[in-house]
């Protein structure tokens, strides 16, 4: 469940944390993470790219703490 949820041109932008701790901004498609976001890992690296159906895929940038 979001706790963040903006809709722009049709495109949600949510920010919403999963069971394993990650925190989401970006957006998504029928629920999923699809198009351009950054994901927050717990151990405080984060991951800012493409993503398709709920995966990282595609271009981004993988950075560790």
């Amino acid at each position: 469940e979001p706790f963040w949820e903006k809709k722009v041109d049709k495109i949600k932008y949510l920010w919403y944390e999963d069971e394993e701790r990650r925190i989401f901004q970006g957006q998504t498609l029928n629920g999923k993470k699809h198009g351009w976001g950054k994901m927050l890992f717990a151990d405080g690296a984060y991951y800012e790219g493409e993503f398709k159906n709920d995966e990282i895929n595609g271009r981004g940038i993988l950075y560790y703490c």
